[in-house]
Protein backbone atom coordinates (compact mmCIF):
# COMPACT_ATOMS: atom_id res chain seq x y z
CA UNK A 1 0.00 0.00 0.00
CA UNK A 2 1.00 3.28 -1.05
CA UNK A 3 1.62 6.65 0.97
CA UNK A 4 1.17 9.54 0.30
CA UNK A 5 3.27 12.83 1.04
CA UNK A 6 1.64 15.46 3.72
CA UNK A 7 2.62 17.62 0.38
CA UNK A 8 0.98 15.25 -1.83
CA UNK A 9 -2.21 14.93 0.19
CA UNK A 10 -2.87 18.66 0.93
CA UNK A 11 -2.27 19.38 -3.48
CA UNK A 12 -4.76 16.78 -3.98
CA UNK A 13 -7.43 17.51 -1.05
CA UNK A 14 -7.26 21.32 -0.79
CA UNK A 15 -8.85 21.80 -4.37
CA UNK A 16 -11.48 19.62 -3.70
CA UNK A 17 -12.29 21.09 0.08
CA UNK A 18 -12.16 24.53 -0.98
CA UNK A 19 -15.17 23.39 -3.50
CA UNK A 20 -16.68 21.69 -0.60
CA UNK A 21 -16.50 24.48 1.79
CA UNK A 22 -17.67 27.12 -0.67
CA UNK A 23 -21.14 24.85 -1.64
CA UNK A 24 -21.42 23.89 1.77
CA UNK A 25 -21.41 27.93 2.98
CA UNK A 26 -23.68 30.38 1.28
CA UNK A 27 -23.28 32.88 2.59
CA UNK A 28 -19.95 33.13 1.65
CA UNK A 29 -20.80 32.54 -1.81
CA UNK A 30 -21.36 35.19 -4.50
CA UNK A 31 -24.54 33.23 -5.26
CA UNK A 32 -26.24 33.77 -1.95
CA UNK A 33 -26.26 37.31 -2.57
CA UNK A 34 -28.54 37.19 -5.40
CA UNK A 35 -32.43 38.15 -4.88
CA UNK A 36 -34.88 35.61 -4.21
CA UNK A 37 -37.68 35.49 -7.49
CA UNK A 38 -41.23 38.06 -6.05
CA UNK A 39 -43.89 36.57 -7.29
CA UNK A 40 -46.18 37.60 -10.18
CA UNK A 41 -49.31 38.01 -7.20
CA UNK A 42 -46.90 40.03 -5.09
CA UNK A 43 -45.33 42.52 -7.92
CA UNK A 44 -48.72 43.09 -9.01
CA UNK A 45 -49.45 44.33 -5.42
CA UNK A 46 -46.10 46.52 -5.01
CA UNK A 47 -47.42 48.15 -8.53
CA UNK A 48 -50.70 49.11 -7.37
CA UNK A 49 -49.45 49.98 -3.52
CA UNK A 50 -47.10 52.33 -5.32
CA UNK A 51 -49.43 54.15 -7.95
CA UNK A 52 -52.21 54.13 -4.76
CA UNK A 53 -49.46 56.07 -2.94
CA UNK A 54 -48.77 58.75 -5.32
CA UNK A 55 -52.64 58.88 -5.92
CA UNK A 56 -53.02 60.00 -2.47
CA UNK A 57 -50.12 62.44 -2.12
CA UNK A 58 -51.57 63.79 -5.39
CA UNK A 59 -55.12 64.12 -3.99
CA UNK A 60 -53.97 65.20 -0.21
CA UNK A 61 -51.88 68.42 -1.96
CA UNK A 62 -54.88 69.34 -4.06
CA UNK A 63 -57.21 69.11 -0.91
CA UNK A 64 -54.19 70.95 1.23
CA UNK A 65 -54.67 73.45 -1.31
CA UNK A 66 -57.96 74.19 -2.65
CA UNK A 67 -60.03 72.54 0.84
CA UNK A 68 -62.15 75.99 2.51
CA UNK A 69 -61.51 73.60 5.93
CA UNK A 70 -59.12 73.57 8.34
CA UNK A 71 -59.41 69.84 9.85
CA UNK A 72 -59.75 68.95 5.82
CA UNK A 73 -56.17 70.36 5.04
CA UNK A 74 -54.82 69.05 8.61
CA UNK A 75 -55.63 65.76 7.23
CA UNK A 76 -54.43 65.91 3.94
CA UNK A 77 -50.61 67.40 5.32
CA UNK A 78 -51.15 64.18 7.65
CA UNK A 79 -51.26 62.20 4.13
CA UNK A 80 -48.71 63.44 2.43
CA UNK A 81 -46.16 63.28 5.13
CA UNK A 82 -47.21 59.77 5.89
CA UNK A 83 -47.43 58.62 2.63
CA UNK A 84 -43.84 60.16 2.09
CA UNK A 85 -42.11 58.32 4.22
CA UNK A 86 -44.33 55.09 3.26
CA UNK A 87 -43.64 55.33 -0.34
CA UNK A 88 -39.87 55.79 0.32
CA UNK A 89 -39.92 52.56 2.57
CA UNK A 90 -41.83 50.80 0.07
CA UNK A 91 -39.13 52.37 -3.06
CA UNK A 92 -36.69 50.78 -0.79
CA UNK A 93 -38.23 47.19 -0.44
CA UNK A 94 -38.86 47.21 -4.10
CA UNK A 95 -35.37 48.07 -4.79
CA UNK A 96 -34.75 45.03 -2.32
CA UNK A 97 -36.13 42.70 -4.38
CA UNK A 98 -34.73 43.66 -7.60
CA UNK A 99 -37.85 45.75 -8.87
CA UNK A 100 -38.57 49.47 -10.17
CA UNK A 101 -42.39 50.62 -8.86
CA UNK A 102 -43.69 53.45 -11.10
CA UNK A 103 -43.79 56.90 -9.26
CA UNK A 104 -47.07 57.91 -11.04
CA UNK A 105 -50.77 57.42 -10.00
CA UNK A 106 -53.00 55.25 -12.60
CA UNK A 107 -54.90 56.84 -15.58
CA UNK A 108 -58.32 56.27 -13.74
CA UNK A 109 -56.96 58.02 -10.58
CA UNK A 110 -56.00 60.87 -12.92
CA UNK A 111 -59.21 61.24 -14.11
CA UNK A 112 -60.59 61.05 -10.52
CA UNK A 113 -58.33 63.59 -9.40
CA UNK A 114 -59.17 65.33 -12.50
CA UNK A 115 -62.79 65.25 -11.30
CA UNK A 116 -62.13 66.52 -8.02
CA UNK A 117 -60.23 69.33 -9.22
CA UNK A 118 -62.84 70.86 -11.27
CA UNK A 119 -64.95 71.10 -7.89
CA UNK A 120 -65.40 74.19 -5.86
CA UNK A 121 -65.79 75.01 -2.41
CA UNK A 122 -67.66 72.07 -0.14
CA UNK A 123 -68.31 70.15 -3.53
CA UNK A 124 -65.24 69.21 -3.77
CA UNK A 125 -64.71 69.36 0.17
CA UNK A 126 -67.03 66.18 0.34
CA UNK A 127 -65.42 64.67 -2.85
CA UNK A 128 -62.31 64.69 -1.48
CA UNK A 129 -63.39 63.30 1.89
CA UNK A 130 -65.34 60.57 0.43
CA UNK A 131 -62.77 59.56 -1.74
CA UNK A 132 -60.39 59.26 0.70
CA UNK A 133 -62.75 57.20 3.16
CA UNK A 134 -62.96 54.99 0.08
CA UNK A 135 -59.31 54.52 -0.60
CA UNK A 136 -58.85 54.36 3.00
CA UNK A 137 -60.95 51.67 3.35
CA UNK A 138 -59.70 50.00 -0.12
CA UNK A 139 -55.92 50.10 1.24
CA UNK A 140 -56.45 48.87 4.05
CA UNK A 141 -58.35 45.59 2.75
CA UNK A 142 -55.50 45.44 -0.20
CA UNK A 143 -52.99 45.13 2.53
CA UNK A 144 -55.08 42.73 4.78
CA UNK A 145 -55.12 40.10 1.89
CA UNK A 146 -51.65 40.63 0.69
CA UNK A 147 -50.34 39.79 4.32
CA UNK A 148 -52.66 36.93 4.05
CA UNK A 149 -51.46 35.85 0.68
CA UNK A 150 -48.07 36.67 0.64
CA UNK A 151 -45.48 33.99 1.52
CA UNK A 152 -42.96 36.73 1.47
CA UNK A 153 -41.99 37.68 5.00
CA UNK A 154 -40.11 41.27 3.76
CA UNK A 155 -43.62 42.50 2.19
CA UNK A 156 -45.70 40.74 5.41
CA UNK A 157 -43.63 42.54 8.19
CA UNK A 158 -43.71 45.93 5.76
CA UNK A 159 -47.32 45.75 5.40
CA UNK A 160 -47.40 44.66 9.30
CA UNK A 161 -45.23 47.74 9.68
CA UNK A 162 -47.80 50.31 8.18
CA UNK A 163 -51.07 48.52 9.44
CA UNK A 164 -51.48 51.12 12.23
CA UNK A 165 -50.99 54.08 10.01
CA UNK A 166 -53.56 52.99 7.11
CA UNK A 167 -56.43 52.36 10.23
CA UNK A 168 -55.69 56.04 12.16
CA UNK A 169 -56.19 57.45 7.86
CA UNK A 170 -59.19 55.68 8.19
CA UNK A 171 -60.58 56.80 11.32
CA UNK A 172 -59.59 59.98 10.37
CA UNK A 173 -60.92 60.45 7.24
CA UNK A 174 -64.33 59.16 8.82
CA UNK A 175 -64.41 62.05 11.71
CA UNK A 176 -64.05 64.54 8.26
CA UNK A 177 -67.72 63.46 7.18
CA UNK A 178 -69.55 65.33 10.10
Amino acid sequence: MAYLTFEAAMTRILPAAALVLLFAMPAASPLAQTVAPITNTDHQFLVKDAQGAAYEIAIAALAQQRSSRDDVKAYAARIIADHAAYNQALQELARAKGLELPTTMTADDQVRLNSINSQAGSTADRSFIEEAVRVNAEDKQDAADEVARTADADIRAFLQKFEAVDAEHERLALALRR
